[in-house]
């Protein structure tokens, strides 16, 4: 029996890792997957890599392999950032042309800036910082594709199993865990009243399976449709770890910070039928998860 083919790229990351092995559990996929962490030979980035897979015959492409938080395109890491982000993209539409696979990728949350809330697919985007900026670009390079049928995920605040390995890149979700574990107290730029819709990692990589059944190219929202402030995703945080250990406040070290984002998820259950777990049992999850591996 013939099996669907899948190019996963970034499939070493937080999402393209898991998306991996959701497919791996099934005998109907035969998976490719390439991440710049393997070396230059496996970076979208060039157009080479790219053509290599031209004769696959591929049926999916899911493109993780890019640039995934607003720090990455500060002044440092800017020029490049862009520059993946651009001609990875380019790369993988035109590898989606010539082989007629359906494209799934992430966009951001973070393309509706300072919109009123919810933010609503029916919102004209008007992101406040380059990475929104970005993810924005790319879906109007994947809407002006001819032949191709995409589905751009607006992910809100991603987090979960796993995502310690970004770092510094990791969510407010995943940072303050880690440091209420360890009895320090987490920062919070300013006074905390900043609003976050926070996606457990499981709810992500099905919204990414489920977007392989549709048949018609779109964005949709990627969220829980509920938003927490800072002071109590780590009042939650607390919770789970029944611990009493206050946030120090700064001052927000940028201007262009985006302080409200939540998803309106109604086109998301319509399109996706997907139900996302609440926080309290997605900190459950990511508390036993570091408990063990951490």
């Amino acid at each position: 029996m013939s099996r669907f083919k899948v190019l996963i790229t970034g499939n070493k990351g937080f999402i393209g890792s898991k998306v991996e092995n959701k497919l791996k559990m099934s005998s109907d996929f035969q998976i490719y997957g390439l991440d710049i962490k393997n070396g230059k030979d496996e970076d979208i980035e060039k157009a080479s890599v790219a053509n290599r897979f031209f004769e696959k015959g591929l049926d999916y492409i899911f493109h993780f392999g890019s640039p995934c938080s607003v720090l990455q395109f500060g002044e440092e890491n800017l020029v490049s950032s862009v520059q993946t982000s651009f001609l990875g993209f380019q790369n993988v539409l035109n590898l989606a042309k010539v082989s007629g696979a359906k494209l799934i990728y992430p966009s951001s949350g973070n393309v509706y800036g300072r919109k009123s809330l919810p933010h609503s697919e029916h919102f004209k985007p008007l992101p406040n910082n380059i990475y929104g900026e970005c993810k924005f670009i790319e879906e109007i390079m994947a809407k002006n594709t001819d032949k191709v049928v995409s589905c751009g995920l607006r992910i809100f605040t991603g987090y979960g199993p796993g995502e310690e390995k970004k770092g510094k890149y990791s969510s407010v979700v995943c940072q303050f865990m880690q440091d209420i574990m360890k009895n320090r107290a987490p920062v919070i730029w300013g006074d905390g009243l900043q609003t976050r819709d926070c996606i457990f990692i499981d709810d992500i990589v099905d919204a990414c399976i489920k977007a392989m059944k549709t048949k018609y190219s779109t964005v949709v929202n990627v969220g829980t449709g509920l938003g927490y402030n800072y002071n109590q995703i780590i009042e939650k945080i607390n919770i789970v770890l029944n611990k009493e250990i206050k946030p120090v406040y700064i001052d927000k070290p940028v201007s262009n910070y985006v302080d409200k984002a939540v998803a309106d998820t109604t086109w998301m259950k319509h399109f996706l039928g997907l139900k996302p777990i609440s926080l309290e049992k997605g900190l459950e999850e990511m508390y036993n998860y570091l408990q063990i591996n951490c």
